[in-house]
């Protein structure tokens, strides 16, 4: 059975071979040598063993250059006129000569290597054939890096024929391999040659390109306004990161346009960097925005609002008439005149109640409530927080012709003034709703005022009772006397060491102690010095 398989072979001519017999031929060997001559009556042939070099140049020659280049890379010994790079380069001008321009893309990284100048070389190749794209994706970005034209001329024909993949470059090229200021006035040129015509997707891809191209140069600023045009996610962290609190000093607008709440804070927890003064005038055509701002600002920062005091009253009142009467109590910069006036054409009837009471005007106040309102609730609360008799004669004066008011006052009046005074003004045969309950009403309030006066006499009498316990259980408690006090007046021991020369003492409720026979008979009964100090807070007794 026959095993071999044959692989290739080779026919050599042998000039007039058709004259000869094969008794004519000859075959000679050489051993030291390992050459073999083949030998005809005209012609000797040299043969000798194939080698790797006559393989790789025969696999060259039939265009296998990947067979080439993996011979060359599993040759033991090193071949002497092939390497794996100059093959590598022959399979790179064929494919480019066969227009082949993908696969010659692909096969540069594991041709060209770490070889700077060898990928320069075909990338221009490539950039001369129109074809920049194909070989785009696979140029080194590292070991070797190129010379920044190379990318430049990359992002350049991106920027002309594809805007997605020139942001996408944009977003994975690391900024030292290109100079940034170059590829930014290139996109300012595209935006400013072609805004119209761009469709919106590929317009914002340039602003976001552009604001890492600012980003990366460490033009914060810059790169903050187109942010803030993009509306992007990230600009109120991009402010904090970069600390670009001055830069928006101009662009307030533009950050409440995007997030008004964040913005609001971000405002407001950096006052120092961004005052008031920066804010509001920015806000003046965006009434809402400036609202909210300073509502938020008195709220937090109530002595940064006292120059927009005047403002928020008209602010208050376009936006957020509720609240309107609670900054007007808590307020005091605004012209209060001017505030009334204003309350009085928006038809703001409570708050304008409040400014004419917190001006003085309390009887204009209560004819508002009176005959605008017509809250007789309102009225008499009005009456009880300023307690003016001159109030309640007003009010009195006006019910007497409206039967609910009299009503009204009956019930509520009776621990501010005499309900007599209004009954007894009460005009003959004047009929009042609900009189009978009225009049229960100020029964109940009058006894419950005398059994409170009651039960506070009995509550004082107890207390005082206590105190005189405690006074008299502490008249009654011993002193005492320690064997190194002295007399007050003498300086003298109270107790001498020698108790046969002892004299009688007087000790007062003050600590003070004194031999009788010191003691002057003017102060018997009470403390010589404590008088003394009493009289004059200065003094110095000569008893002492």
């Amino acid at each position: 059975m026959d095993y071999s398989v044959e692989k290739s072979n080779d026919a050599l001519s042998i000039r007039h071979y058709e004259m000869y017999r094969c008794d004519l031929y000859g075959l000679e060997w050489v051993p030291n040598e390992d050459t073999y001559f083949i030998i005809s009556p005209i012609d000797i042939i040299k043969a000798n063993p194939r080698t790797e070099e006559d393989h790789v140049n025969w696999l060259v020659k039939h265009n296998k250059f990947l067979e080439a280049m993996s011979v060359v890379q599993k040759s033991e010994t090193g071949l002497k006129t092939h390497t794996y790079e100059k093959i590598g380069h022959m399979y790179l001008d064929f494919l480019c000569e066969q227009d082949n321009f993908v696969e010659a893309a692909k096969r540069c990284t594991s041709i060209l290597a770490h070889n700077q100048e060898s990928w320069e070389h075909y990338f221009y190749k490539f950039r001369d054939s129109g074809k920049i794209q194909e070989i785009a994706l696979y140029l080194p970005r590292e070991d070797p890096t190129l010379q920044p034209a190379v990318y430049e001329l990359v992002l350049y024909h991106f920027i002309q024929t594809d805007i997605q993949s020139f942001s996408h470059l944009i977003k994975t090229w690391q900024k030292s391999i290109y100079h940034g200021p170059t590829i930014i006035n290139t996109v300012l040129e595209r935006m400013k040659t072609s805004d119209s015509s761009l469709a919106e997707e590929d317009r914002h891809s340039l602003y976001e390109s552009l604001a890492i191209l600012y980003t990366n140069q460490s033009e914060y600023a810059e790169a903050l306004t187109v942010y803030l045009k993009l509306k992007h996610d990230d600009v109120f962290e991009f402010i904090h990161k970069h600390n670009l609190f001055s830069s928006i000093n101009s662009q307030i607008v533009l950050l409440m346009d995007f997030n008004c709440g964040l913005a609001l804070d971000l405002l407001l927890n950096n006052i120092e960097c961004i005052p008031p003064q920066l804010v509001v005038p920015q806000l003046e055509k965006h009434s809402l925005y400036q609202f909210n701002y300073l509502d938020r600002l008195i709220k937090r920062y109530p002595y940064e609002c006292t120059s927009y005091h005047n403002k928020m009253v008209y602010l208050y009142a376009e936006h957020s008439p509720k609240n309107l009467l609670s900054f007007l109590k808590r307020a005091d910069g605004y012209d209060q005149a001017a505030a009334v006036k204003f309350c009085d054409e928006r038809e703001l009837l409570k708050e304008k109640v409040y400014l004419q009471g917190k001006m003085g005007n309390h009887r204009q106040a209560l004819q508002s409530i009176v005959h605008d309102l017509q809250d007789v609730e309102y009225a008499i609360d009005f009456c009880k927080e300023h307690n003016y008799k001159s109030l309640w004669d007003e009010l009195i004066t006006y019910s007497l012709t409206n039967p609910k008011f009299i009503t009204a006052l009956l019930e509520n009046i009776g621990t501010h003034v005499d309900p007599l005074i209004l009954i007894q003004r009460i005009p003959e045969k004047t009929e009042i709703p609900n009189l009978r309950n009225s009049l229960v009403k100020i029964l109940q309030d009058f006894n419950l005022q005398i059994s409170l006066r009651e039960d506070c006499q009995k509550i004082l009498e107890t207390d005082t009772l206590n105190l005189l316990a405690q006074h008299v259980k502490l008249q009654k408690k011993g002193l005492c006397v320690e064997d190194a006090a002295r007399c007050s007046i003498c300086h003298e021991r109270i107790i001498p060491i020698d108790l046969r020369f002892g004299t009688d003492m007087t000790m007062f409720y003050c600590h003070h102690m004194f031999h009788i026979d010191c003691l002057p008979s003017y102060s018997s009964s009470t403390c010589a010095i404590c008088n003394a100090q009493k009289r004059n807070p200065g003094y110095s007794s000569s008893l002492m």
